[in-house]
């Protein structure tokens, strides 16, 4: 498997390999850093992008478990994941970041 660049079928931006490797690792740092440790609950509320992939791939490097949260999801539906499910931390496109917040 080379370094190929892939493209992000929502933005066209295109990424490599080693550069979705270099953000989740960052990321996994930022995870770290603010006390999200193995066992703890991860949220990706997205679009199929390449930041759910990087924010996965950082999760895993440091022991958590991710939830993805459907953004297209009834406010209730919302509210029932995140009650059940209680991620230290949710992250959101642009497009469901004002639905997460609203719910």
């Amino acid at each position: 498997m080379g370094d190929e660049e892939k493209i992000d079928g929502v933005t066209g931006r295109k990424f490599s390999f080693g550069t979705i490797k270099d953000k989740a690792l960052h990321l996994a740092e930022f995870f770290r850093q603010v006390g999200i440790k193995e066992g703890d609950v991860i949220g990706i509320c997205c679009e199929n992008r390449i930041e759910f992939t990087i924010t996965m791939y950082g999760a895993y490097f440091v022991g958590a478990t991710i939830v993805a949260i459907n953004y297209l999801f009834k406010d209730l539906e919302m509210i029932h994941i995140i009650q059940l499910t209680q991620p230290k931390i949710i992250f959101g496109s642009e497009f469901a970041i004002e639905k997460i917040i609203n719910t």
